[in-house]
């Protein structure tokens, strides 16, 4: 008992000198002057990174915890469910509320409803969870709008989709580091109750770590009139310029423009000037088309975050959910270092069919794996295998989402990363409320489904915006 505590401290130990070594290190570089993009990218990524490292264990790991610890098992995905639909709803007020605080400061405050949320369950008190989840749910939205809006006045057109790789890479550390601790941590058949509370204080303390180092973020720089960032240090507000338009012409034909011309700006008048924006943008034939891949990251972030790591735990042993997750890790690092280049060296096209590819395999394995007859029983290293690939294939959708609204909408963000969030965490919610009763042949048909439609509508995107690019006049219109 003392040795398995002793490991435990250790492990506690490591865990939060790692984060904060990580601040230390990176102020340094700040005493250094380096780029203030480069800087506040790298440094929200160290963040989220331990924020994540605690929220992306717990949601692989909780329907299995409470089904052991309180003998509920869909509690778990009931949780799961709250988080998403409120998450989904909450991301039309989101830019607004971003707008009045700033990104700065709604980042950090946004990131406390992560702590609360891991720190209910300690009391593994079945209100108090559900409380704590649909608070979360409305905290991740506005979370994620900052979040785009930050990533987007620190970077460029010619080095977002680079960025937006490096950002995929280090917030999916987390899946490395939690499911370590989750593997080494974690034995036998069941999770006893005590080893359960003790894995979710490690946790708790990686989240506030995590909130701390959102901290020490600097402004972002203001968008100059071209939608790019300039030099001159503003308040976190002044990210939220929205271009003046036509209300029939789209809003790609007026943020693209590559040139000495410059952009009519104006400051929204306050929360409710947004709010019509997040809706009238919501129609635009851009963001329908790109809705159809958001959808779909949002039942594949259902499936290889919960579900599938609730199967491994289900077939194999609860312990081999932390080797699902540092596979699933592995796949979405490699992937966000490999896309984020390749779609500046190919097109963002080229990476949604990759992720397209990657899968098409995932799921043909998963079927073979689990549900035909090939096999006498699974082999948990193909199922490891299979967790590598759907790693591997989100990060491509998403890099290449990522990289397409903060070029799409420069000038806009706060309000595409909202939609975003609306249409990816909706559909999540929707499929975690009927995960419980539908087969498996039936969720990947669902997804294979999904997965068609979503990679045509992000390629009839890209290709309008290639298309734009390449006239001579700029991004113009297309009809």
């Amino acid at each position: 008992i003392l040795s398995f505590k002793f490991v435990n401290i250790v492990v506690c130990c490591c865990s939060s000198s790692f984060f904060f070594d990580c601040t230390i290190r990176l102020l340094v570089v700040r005493a250094m002057k380096v780029d203030r993009g480069a800087y506040n990218v790298v440094l929200h990524g160290f963040g989220f990174m331990a924020l994540f490292t605690a929220f992306q264990t717990s949601g692989g790991f909780q329907t299995t915890v409470l089904k052991d610890t309180m003998h509920k098992p869909d509690l778990g995905n009931i949780s799961l469910s709250i988080i998403y639909v409120l998450f989904a709803f909450g991301n039309f007020l989101s830019p607004g509320l971003v707008y009045v605080g700033g990104t700065r400061l709604m980042m950090v405050l946004s990131a406390s409803g992560y702590g609360l949320f891991i720190a209910s369950i300690l009391s593994l008190n079945q209100p108090l969870i559900l409380a704590a989840s649909a608070w979360l749910g409305l905290s991740a939205a506005v979370l994620w709008t900052a979040q785009g809006s930050f990533l987007t006045t620190n970077t460029t057109s010619e080095n977002r989709s680079v960025f937006s790789g490096i950002f995929w890479a280090q917030l999916q550390c987390s899946l490395l580091i939690g499911n370590l601790m989750l593997y080494f941590l974690i034995g036998g058949e069941t999770v006893e109750r005590e080893t359960a509370l003790f894995f979710y204080r490690i946790l708790t303390g990686v989240a506030i770590g995590g909130i701390v180092i959102l901290c020490f973020t600097l402004p972002s720089t203001p968008l100059k009139k071209n939608g790019e960032p300039s030099t001159e240090e503003v308040g976190d507000a002044s990210s939220l310029v929205v271009p003046v338009v036509n209300e029939k012409e789209s809003a790609v034909e007026i943020e693209f423009i590559h040139g000495e011309s410059e952009l009519e700006v104006w400051k929204p008048q306050g929360a409710l000037d947004l709010f019509k924006d997040v809706l009238k943008m919501m129609v635009e034939k851009e963001m329908l088309y790109l809705s159809l891949a958001i959808m779909y990251s949002g039942l594949e972030l259902t499936f290889f975050s919960a579900n599938y790591p609730t199967l491994i735990g289900n077939v194999f042993r609860p312990k081999d959910i932390g080797l699902s997750g540092i596979s699933v890790g592995c796949g979405e690092i490699l992937g966000g270092l490999l896309f984020g280049r390749l779609g500046k060296w190919a097109s963002l096209s080229a990476v949604v069919m990759c992720g397209l590819f990657v899968h098409t395999c995932a799921y043909i394995l998963i079927f073979i794996n689990f549900e035909s007859n090939v096999f006498d029983s699974p082999y948990l290293s193909i199922a490891l295998g299979i967790s590598f690939f759907l790693g591997l294939g989100d990060s491509a959708f998403n890099t290449a989402l990522y990289s397409s609204l903060g070029t799409l909408y420069t000038a806009r963000s706060s309000q595409a990363f909202g939609l975003f969030k609306f249409f990816q965490s909706g559909m999540a919610g929707i499929a975690f409320a009927y995960t419980s009763q539908v087969p498996l042949s039936y969720k990947l048909l669902i997804l294979g489904i999904a997965m068609l439609f979503g990679s045509f509508g992000y390629v009839v995107v890209d290709r309008r915006m290639r298309k734009m690019a390449s006239s001579n006049t700029g991004y113009n219109k297309l009809e």
